[in-house]
């Protein structure tokens, strides 16, 4: 700690007692050990006549430093923002893009990213009664949006199973699949099916070719990406 003593001037000594005790160091400015614990120190002045005033009890409290802030993090679609809250709220934040110097991006509790389309990382510091914490770096992961890239058309005989497995650009995806009613196919409209392969079987009523479509949404990670149309000719029997 830096102490100054401003008033009534002559020669100032420091002690670590009001009375007797140590002399830490003799002028207007006294610069502190490092310290850990609330410390508490004197101070005199004294006068051209070499009369020393009666000592001033000069009281520091040492604030603890912040630990890190803690961040939680979830995933995030591609080309979405996500906002970043710590979980103590006490103080204040400075959000950047870099672990030691880069750019202050943020002086606020929470810290709402651009929209991002590949993982990111940002780093945080929280203040407390003027100490600052370590850095807590944040990582943010970001899912990419996948596409359907089986064939988007076919043709099956009435009566027969479809066997149409659908593919993704990204792998481990999921699907969710719906087909609604067609006139001269006799299948009731199915929604929100979860399987991975279509073995549907088709009965055309009519006398001419239908088609019939499927509409199918991949998911990544809870990151649909664009609904895909699987078309399928029925030919009738």
């Amino acid at each position: 700690a830096n102490l100054s003593a401003i008033a009534p001037g002559g020669t100032y000594n420091w002690y670590d007692a009001a009375a007797g005790g140590t002399l830490l160091h003799t002028g207007a400015n006294f610069m502190t050990q490092v310290l850990t614990i609330n410390t508490t120190y004197y101070v005199e002045t004294v006068n051209a006549a070499g009369i020393a005033s009666p000592r001033t009890q000069v009281d520091v409290t040492v604030n603890p430093i912040p630990t890190a802030p803690v961040v939680p993090v979830t995933p995030v679609c591609a080309g979405n923002n996500i906002t970043l809250t710590p979980n103590d709220q006490t103080g204040t934040f400075e959000w950047y893009d870099a672990a030691t110097g880069g750019n202050l991006l943020a002086k606020t509790n929470a810290y709402t990213t651009p929209a991002l389309t590949v993982n990111q990382t940002y780093y945080v510091q929280q203040t407390i009664n003027g100490c600052t914490s370590p850095m807590t770096q944040v990582d943010v992961t970001v899912s990419p949006l996948p596409s359907v890239t089986s064939t988007s058309s076919g043709s099956i005989c009435s009566g027969n199973a479809l066997n149409y497995t659908m593919t993704s650009d990204i792998a481990a995806v999921t699907f969710s699949w719906n087909r609604a009613a067609v006139t001269g196919i006799s299948n009731p409209a199915v929604a929100n099916q979860t399987t991975n392969t279509i073995t549907e079987i088709l009965n055309n009523t009519s006398a001419n070719a239908v088609d019939v479509k499927y509409i199918i949404t991949p998911i990544n990670n809870g990151c649909p990406g664009t609904p895909f149309t699987y078309t399928v000719t029925v030919y009738p029997t």
